[in-house]
């Protein structure tokens, strides 16, 4: 071991890991950085903030997405092409059965596709995505709806 080096098993990437005191830990034989390919994915639930229907918003009208996020808690668009398949999204409406999709890159935004039904495109302005703030869906009807962000895991 060198002086000063740290060797450690990451269990979330099985593979042993070798960290400087102060630096990036580095992995393997090459010393590459440490990559964690699936820490940034997160599952972001939406809920329905105020409208003049729902005054209080409403918890039983709502969207789970699945999306990566990079350090400063943006959509990790290379994350997505390289595994679109995991960019999922589920619609929970309580008035309408569930419905399960895929997110795809819709120009800035994007866009919900589930089967059988039009797009819905979520509007996320450039802003981070982020507990508690407020972002918008353009349903297909072109109606645009308040949504805010209640829980990132």
């Amino acid at each position: 071991m060198v002086r000063g080096w740290r060797v450690m098993f990451a269990r979330t990437v099985g593979q042993l890991c070798v960290s400087r005191p102060y630096g990036n830990p580095l992995i393997g034989p090459h010393l590459e950085p440490l990559q964690i390919g699936q820490m940034n994915w997160r599952s972001i639930r939406l809920e329905l903030g105020q409208t003049g229907e729902f005054p209080a918003g409403s918890v039983s009208r709502a969207y789970l997405i699945r999306l990566p996020l990079n350090d400063g808690d943006h959509v990790d668009v290379d994350a997505v092409m390289k595994s679109p398949s995991k960019a999922t999204v589920r619609r929970h409406w309580s008035t309408e059965p569930d419905q399960l999709g895929v997110m795809i890159r819709y120009g800035e935004d994007w866009a919900m596709r589930c089967p059988k039904t039009a797009d819905r495109v979520l509007q996320l302005d450039g802003t981070p995505v982020r507990l508690g703030q407020q972002v918008s869906i353009k349903e297909p009807d072109g109606t645009v709806l308040p949504f805010k962000i209640t829980s990132i895991r």
